[in-house]
């Protein structure tokens, strides 16, 4: 390691102080640097955080498409999407195990992805109204590549995970270990570099489909 790579890294470890510093410290010199946050952010004020994120994740820049539906639905809605595109009925899941206990007997599940995959079924652990932004933490059960080899990405997010601002949702993890990559995914992959036309599917998943999961009752 060189002299002066050593140096930099001496410093950063120094300001870092070897500790993690929490929401609310973080939230202050936020505060500090942007004193009035409402100035310079979108208002969305007398719009519900729920209808703001679906207008923005199924809007024509992003164009991601969305279903609300209870938990117990969930198998049924999946089955509908990919018979209806034509899909083969194995598909790469990666859910959390309280969604895996549903009835998944028209699949072939399995927790694996190919960089050529037609389908997976992924959880995000928060969405953002702001932007109709999808929020994936890593780990050993929802490996990061699920969320963008396949050719459709369809998701499960629970309506009372979304947030109103990116802000909020860096304090879902104030009080839990922090994952080794956290990914935000708004809608389909695009590019528009070849004579300013959008294309979809350019890089990632062509197709988007959000299932809203919100509580029964």
């Amino acid at each position: 390691m060189s002299e002066h790579r050593a140096r930099i890294l001496g410093r950063v470890r120094q300001a870092l102080g070897g500790e993690r510093a929490s929401a609310d410290a973080i939230g202050r010199e936020a505060a500090a640097l942007i004193p009035d946050l409402a100035a310079v952010r979108p208002s969305f004020e007398g719009e519900a955080v729920l209808d703001r994120f679906l207008a923005k994740a199924t809007s024509e820049k992003v164009t991601a498409t969305a279903e609300r539906l209870v938990a117990r639905d969930l198998p049924t809605a999946v089955q509908r999407y990919v018979e209806s595109n034509q899909l083969a009925s194995e598909i790469a899941c990666a859910l959390p195990a309280e969604l895996m206990t549903l009835d998944w007997s028209a699949f072939t599940l399995k927790h694996v992805i190919d960089r050529n995959e037609p389908v997976a079924l992924t959880f995000a652990e928060a969405g953002i109204a702001e932007t109709g932004t999808l929020v994936f933490p890593s780990s050993p059960m929802v490996p990061t590549l699920f969320n963008f080899l396949p050719l459709h990405h369809l998701v499960v997010l629970r309506a009372r995970s979304i947030v109103p601002y990116m802000e909020d949702v860096w304090r879902r993890f104030d009080t839990a270990p922090l994952p080794r990559s956290l990914n935000l995914v708004t809608g389909t992959s695009g590019t528009a570099d070849i004579e300013g036309k959008n294309v979809r599917g350019a890089h990632g998943p062509r197709f988007m489909r959000i299932f809203l999961l919100e509580d029964a009752g």
